[in-house]
């Protein structure tokens, strides 16, 4: 590994292969029909894509009168020039938002919507199961094959670590356990959305099992960005699926009572589980466990992650204010968090086009899950939502790689989604008409 000085991940190799299996028949055939539901979706994105494209300008301006935390070394401050990781950074952006665009005209029918949801399914399941593995061989002495998948050249790699020597904390394929951590956020919330919904029409069988399997490793990722994360998809689920309006009238106080008494429930006897699995099975110490979980959650401002993390807020804030319009440049500052990054690195003009992308998807994604559609695509429409929403909420508070391709693979099958069923209600409608 650190005889090299270019790597490509195993999701982005095979990813680039599929845009170059997908580009060939468009090319020869020069035949590309592109819905106005998507076009009308990724123009934001197109924009956003142009002010970064505009922005590298920036560094080339402000030539060494701007201290920033470049991405490949965010713990130091170095003075800003245009290098070369200004370009990489660049297309890498390039890359994911290609991934977002070819899957939203590829996948242009239920079927393949739905066979990528199932792919989706199966990837997470793998992962997690490597996760246990990672944990299980810690405690019972199995050399961990790091080589596999823990291979980044950025040597930053945290598949040994663990909480303050007590607890092995779970990074599975990921580089740390908080990046593992936010690539369940954006898968968690969508499967388990179709499973409060009880909609198996997608994932037949073991629907529980996997939403279980997800929760457990993403508690054992110790990160706290996972618990965060936890908390807000409960208060989004709470939100869409407690009827407020019907409560504050007395209408269904009994039923929700009894419904958050039974999620409440089945939460306390899933922790009271896991703590006796960590105090029978492996032996470790009530005390430690209480000092570890101490460490991660009301203490961690005050561990040297948590001072970090400041450290880049309030820097990203400040080259913010001092570059409002197009920020210092795409790439060139990279603080703990997505909001600073985009503002520091963008400007006002990126982050609103940005901001402006998500927001037009989610609010469609929300008229779609209370619209005429049948139950399922509701769900469907409800779960894409939700998994955005969360997996944007871990990035804006903990992650400002904005290049994740988890992120952009939902967000390609959501305007994909959006679109089959925006053609299906303009299908449904013109019927309607004709009788």
């Amino acid at each position: 590994i650190n005889s090299i000085t270019f790597g490509l991940q195993i999701p982005y190799y095979f990813a680039v292969l599929w845009i170059i299996r997908s580009s060939f028949p468009v090319l020869y055939t020069n035949n590309l029909k592109l819905s106005k539901y998507v076009l009308k979706l990724l123009i934001p994105l197109l924009l956003f894509w142009i002010i970064a494209l505009i922005s590298l300008l920036m560094p080339i301006i402000l030539d060494n009168k701007v201290l920033v935390h470049y991405p490949d070394d965010p713990w130091i401050f170095s003075p800003l020039k245009f290098k070369r990781i200004h370009i990489t950074q660049f297309l890498y952006l390039t890359f994911v938002i290609s991934v977002a665009m070819f899957l939203s005209f590829e996948v242009n029918t239920k079927e393949k919507l739905y066979k990528a949801i199932r792919i989706l399914l199966i990837s997470g399941t793998f992962v997690c199961i490597w996760g246990i593995f990672q944990f299980v061989g810690y405690y019972v002495g199995i050399p961990y094959p790091y080589w596999l998948f823990n291979n980044n050249i950025s040597f930053s790699q945290g598949y040994g670590q663990t909480v303050l020597g007590i607890f092995k904390r779970i990074s599975s394929v990921a580089p740390e356990p908080s990046k593992f951590a936010i690539y369940l956020l954006w898968i968690l919330p969508f499967f388990l959305t179709l499973r409060i919904k009880n909609d198996y029409l997608i994932i037949k069988k073991r629907l529980s099992l996997y939403v279980l399997l997800l929760f457990i490793v993403l508690l054992f990722s110790t990160s706290t960005t996972s618990y965060l994360g936890v908390v807000f998809m409960t208060f989004v689920l709470l939100f869409y699926f407690f009827d407020i309006k019907a409560f504050i009238l007395r209408k269904t106080i009994k039923k929700s009572f009894l419904r958050a008494l039974m999620v409440s429930g089945f939460v306390l006897c899933f922790i009271l589980t896991i703590m006796l699995f960590l105090v029978f099975i492996l032996n470790i110490n009530t005390s430690d466990i209480v000092k570890a979980a101490k460490f991660i959650t009301v203490e961690k401002m005050q561990t040297l992650s948590g001072k970090e993390r400041s450290e880049g807020f309030i820097k990203g804030f400040e080259i913010f204010f001092r570059f409002p319009i197009f920020g210092i440049g795409w790439g060139s500052n990279r603080s703990f968090d997505l909001v600073t990054t985009l503002l520091s690195t963008t400007g006002i003009l990126g982050f609103t086009a940005f901001m402006f992308f998500i927001i037009r998807i989610i609010l469609k994604l929300n008229s779609l899950s209370k619209s005429y559609l049948n139950l399922s695509d509701k769900n469907l429409a409800l779960a894409f939502m939700l998994s955005i929403l969360t997996g944007l909420f871990a990035h804006f508070i903990a992650d400002p790689d904005i290049i994740s391709l988890t992120m952009w693979v939902i967000i390609g099958l959501s305007i994909s989604f959006i679109n089959i069923a925006q053609t299906k209600k303009v299908n449904h409608a013109n019927k309607k008409s004709s009788y």
